[in-house]
Protein backbone atom coordinates (compact mmCIF):
# COMPACT_ATOMS: atom_id res chain seq x y z
CA UNK A 1 0.00 0.00 0.00
CA UNK A 2 2.61 2.19 -1.09
CA UNK A 3 0.18 4.66 -2.36
CA UNK A 4 -1.99 4.49 0.66
CA UNK A 5 1.47 5.75 2.19
CA UNK A 6 2.24 8.49 -0.15
CA UNK A 7 -0.92 10.30 0.05
CA UNK A 8 -1.07 10.37 3.48
CA UNK A 9 2.03 11.89 3.25
CA UNK A 10 0.96 14.55 1.10
CA UNK A 11 -1.79 14.99 3.18
CA UNK A 12 -0.35 15.78 6.61
CA UNK A 13 2.14 17.72 4.74
CA UNK A 14 -0.69 19.98 3.87
CA UNK A 15 -2.09 19.73 7.25
CA UNK A 16 1.04 21.05 8.61
CA UNK A 17 1.41 23.82 6.63
CA UNK A 18 -2.00 25.11 7.36
CA UNK A 19 -0.96 24.45 11.14
CA UNK A 20 1.92 27.14 10.91
CA UNK A 21 0.43 29.61 8.78
CA UNK A 22 -0.58 32.55 10.31
CA UNK A 23 -3.84 32.88 9.29
CA UNK A 24 -4.48 29.56 10.81
CA UNK A 25 -3.20 30.80 14.19
CA UNK A 26 -6.14 30.94 15.73
CA UNK A 27 -7.55 27.70 15.15
CA UNK A 28 -7.38 24.77 18.09
CA UNK A 29 -5.67 21.96 16.20
CA UNK A 30 -5.95 19.41 18.76
CA UNK A 31 -9.46 18.99 17.99
CA UNK A 32 -9.75 19.86 14.19
CA UNK A 33 -6.81 17.62 12.87
CA UNK A 34 -8.58 14.56 14.53
CA UNK A 35 -11.84 15.15 13.03
CA UNK A 36 -10.08 15.63 9.61
CA UNK A 37 -8.24 12.50 9.48
CA UNK A 38 -11.23 10.37 10.75
CA UNK A 39 -13.90 12.02 8.58
CA UNK A 40 -11.85 13.32 5.56
CA UNK A 41 -8.42 11.79 5.15
CA UNK A 42 -8.88 8.03 5.67
CA UNK A 43 -12.20 8.23 2.85
CA UNK A 44 -10.46 9.95 0.88
CA UNK A 45 -7.27 7.64 0.25
CA UNK A 46 -9.73 5.01 0.58
CA UNK A 47 -11.62 6.42 -2.50
CA UNK A 48 -8.16 7.92 -4.71
CA UNK A 49 -6.80 3.99 -4.25
CA UNK A 50 -9.92 2.66 -5.09
CA UNK A 51 -10.24 5.00 -8.27
CA UNK A 52 -6.55 4.43 -9.24
CA UNK A 53 -6.63 0.39 -8.89
CA UNK A 54 -9.63 0.68 -11.37
CA UNK A 55 -8.37 2.45 -13.83
CA UNK A 56 -4.85 0.70 -13.72
CA UNK A 57 -7.10 -2.46 -14.31
CA UNK A 58 -9.02 -0.69 -17.33
CA UNK A 59 -5.50 0.23 -18.74
CA UNK A 60 -4.37 -3.51 -18.12
CA UNK A 61 -7.26 -4.97 -20.22
CA UNK A 62 -7.05 -1.89 -23.18
CA UNK A 63 -2.87 -3.35 -23.22
CA UNK A 64 -4.00 -6.70 -23.40
CA UNK A 65 -6.47 -5.93 -26.17
CA UNK A 66 -4.11 -3.86 -27.98
CA UNK A 67 -1.60 -6.54 -28.05
CA UNK A 68 -4.08 -9.26 -29.19
CA UNK A 69 -5.09 -6.82 -31.86
CA UNK A 70 -1.62 -6.10 -33.17
CA UNK A 71 0.12 -8.87 -32.36
CA UNK A 72 0.84 -12.06 -34.19
CA UNK A 73 -2.03 -14.70 -35.11
CA UNK A 74 -0.76 -18.09 -36.14
CA UNK A 75 -3.99 -18.90 -37.37
CA UNK A 76 -4.27 -15.27 -39.55
CA UNK A 77 -0.80 -15.40 -40.30
CA UNK A 78 -1.80 -19.23 -42.37
CA UNK A 79 -4.52 -17.71 -43.75
CA UNK A 80 -2.51 -14.96 -45.15
CA UNK A 81 0.02 -17.47 -46.92
CA UNK A 82 -2.70 -19.70 -48.09
CA UNK A 83 -4.57 -16.47 -49.81
CA UNK A 84 -1.13 -15.61 -51.19
CA UNK A 85 -0.31 -18.41 -52.60
CA UNK A 86 -3.70 -18.70 -54.40
CA UNK A 87 -3.06 -15.37 -55.78
CA UNK A 88 -5.28 -12.78 -54.05
CA UNK A 89 -3.88 -9.58 -53.83
CA UNK A 90 -2.59 -7.66 -51.25
CA UNK A 91 -5.75 -5.57 -50.69
CA UNK A 92 -8.02 -8.80 -51.54
CA UNK A 93 -6.01 -10.64 -48.59
CA UNK A 94 -6.77 -7.35 -46.35
CA UNK A 95 -10.00 -7.73 -46.72
CA UNK A 96 -10.16 -10.73 -46.10
CA UNK A 97 -8.55 -11.14 -43.02
CA UNK A 98 -9.54 -7.41 -41.91
CA UNK A 99 -6.27 -5.74 -41.63
CA UNK A 100 -4.57 -3.34 -43.83
CA UNK A 101 -3.13 -3.71 -47.00
CA UNK A 102 0.14 -2.29 -45.24
CA UNK A 103 -0.35 -5.35 -42.55
CA UNK A 104 -0.53 -7.58 -45.12
CA UNK A 105 2.66 -6.62 -46.82
CA UNK A 106 4.55 -6.76 -43.74
CA UNK A 107 2.88 -9.98 -42.17
CA UNK A 108 4.17 -11.29 -45.43
CA UNK A 109 7.70 -10.14 -44.83
CA UNK A 110 7.46 -11.08 -41.15
CA UNK A 111 6.50 -14.68 -42.55
CA UNK A 112 9.00 -14.98 -45.07
CA UNK A 113 7.08 -15.04 -48.26
CA UNK A 114 7.94 -14.07 -51.23
CA UNK A 115 7.08 -10.09 -51.65
CA UNK A 116 8.74 -9.19 -54.39
CA UNK A 117 5.55 -8.04 -56.71
CA UNK A 118 7.13 -8.47 -59.87
CA UNK A 119 5.89 -7.23 -63.16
Amino acid sequence: MELEQQLRTIIQQQFWSLQHDRRCSMVEWSLVRPAMEQHLIFPVISLMTQLIEENESVIRQLQAKLNQRIGSNPERDQRIVELYKQGLSRGQIAREVEMSKWGVSKALRRLGVNSVVTD
